[in-house]
């Protein structure tokens, strides 16, 4: 069983996401700020991260600056979700493997790129 570690803050897109994902056959570990996103990665056998970006303690870019900078955190893919428009030309952008955009995106088109970045990580 594939594991994904979603990082959000939100409650409702945790339930959302976690009951989707559940449903598809993965477990979820949810993590609602990057610091606790951060020890979860490097130490909990995760096969891919949901990050979204706009949270309390440590944003998702700073997670993702730092989850980047360790041998483990290199392996795992990253989808960041989120509505902020600017990321789409940053490098945050260049650190993760998709970048979407929650407005407009229907949970089952993430669970296609999550099922399609766990395929090529193997």
């Amino acid at each position: 069983m594939n594991k994904i570690l979603l990082v959000e803050d939100d409650a409702q897109m945790v339930r959302l996401y976690t009951a989707k994902l559940d449903k598809e056959g993965f477990e979820v570990e949810v993590a609602k700020n990057g610091i606790e996103g951060l020890d979860k990665a490097l130490n909990g056998n995760i096969d891919l991260i949901l990050l979204d970006i706009m949270m309390p303690e440590m944003d998702g870019e700073e997670m993702l600056k730092k989850l980047k900078q360790s041998e483990i955190g290199q392996k795992i893919p990253v989808i960041i979700l989120t509505n902020m428009t600017y990321l789409q030309d940053s490098k945050t952008k260049e650190l993760a493997n998709e970048y979407v955009l929650k407005a407009g995106t229907n949970v089952d088109d993430i669970i296609i790129k999550i099922k399609e970045h766990i395929k090529n990580n193997e």
